[in-house]
């Protein structure tokens, strides 16, 4: 369990009806859990999300960006929307 920060708090405000509403609160998995999967589909939405996106899809690995050790599960999809992409 992690809590959430103020900017993930307000982002995710827009699902509600008051930001009152939002979990302050969300679970996390590992890097290890997450690359034992069968397979890992991925939704990227908006243009905060672009610079992430550019790096996992550059095929390089870095510590700095643990999206990046996705590059290295043979079964990944990603799907990502037009903001995601362009920036």
């Amino acid at each position: 369990m992690v809590a959430l920060t103020e900017e993930t708090i307000k982002d995710n405000s827009r699902f509600f009806a008051s930001e009152a509403d939002v979990s302050k609160n969300a679970l996390t998995s590992g890097m290890a859990t997450i690359m034992k999967s069968k397979q890992i589909m991925i939704m990227i939405s908006g243009k905060n999300k672009n610079p992430a996106l550019t790096k996992l899809l550059s095929g390089k690995i870095s510590c700095n960006v643990p999206a990046t050790m996705l590059n290295m599960h043979p079964n990944i999809t990603i799907i990502a929307d037009k903001a995601a992409v362009d920036g």
